[in-house]
């Protein structure tokens, strides 16, 4: 009916009856996204819900944000062209040759290639370095940076102004803590945030 009249189609898609963040919350989430993906739906609610809509998780939120942005990715496509099947090079590396080294492969790399901000692909020595987290404490670590900083607005003040004039009580946008989080200022950027924005260049680099 949306392609019909040409409208976008939402739907809670994404969620789960877990009553906590687990493997059951995992694989619905990412089962129930998948499908609702390849059945066209353009809208997810599903950020942070545990419990069929009865429950909220501010770990899985972070962690609902990046299966977003694997469906991103995946919905950007990849271009079929000469270019990119690169046969040339095939021909030139040889059977038991490194693309991983080329210019040609690194560009595609940039671009083609999810980067997680949660997801952990790190050998197991570096990830038993920094602490032996699973991904909802990587996430929960994340959202908590998130909550206790002050972060940079995302509309300049006068479309700040211009949204406020046209929806009468918006509320502000900032970022309201849980009870015991405890508010900081941000002064510098940590290694994580350092990584994640590193990340989130590339990601803005990708056409589509």
């Amino acid at each position: 009916m949306a392609r019909f009249y040409g409208v976008p189609a939402g739907g809670y898609i994404g969620l789960t009856n877990s009553k906590i963040n687990d493997a059951q919350s995992g694989f619905e989430t990412g089962m129930s996204v998948v499908a609702g993906y390849l059945g066209g739906v353009d809208i997810l609610n599903m950020a942070g819900l545990l419990d069929a809509l009865m429950a909220f998780d501010f770990a899985k939120a972070v962690i609902d944000n990046e299966i977003a942005l694997m469906l991103k990715q995946i919905r950007r496509g990849f271009e079929f062209s000469e270019e990119n099947f690169a046969l040339d090079q095939i021909a030139a590396i040889g059977p038991g040759g490194m693309f991983a080294g080329t210019e040609h492969t690194l560009e595609r790399m940039r671009t083609g290639m999810f980067l997680a901000e949660v997801a952990d692909r790190d050998p197991r020595a570096q990830w038993q370095e920094r602490g032996g987290l699973d991904a909802q404490a990587r996430a929960l670590r994340r959202a908590r940076d998130i909550l206790t900083h002050d972060n940079p607005a995302v509309f300049s003040p006068e479309v700040d102004a211009r949204l406020r004039a046209a929806f009468a009580g918006m509320v502000a946008g900032d970022s309201v803590p849980p009870e015991g989080w405890k508010r900081v200022a941000r002064e510098t950027e940590s290694e994580d945030e350092s990584g994640l924005r590193r990340r989130r260049r590339r990601h803005e680099r990708v056409p589509g």
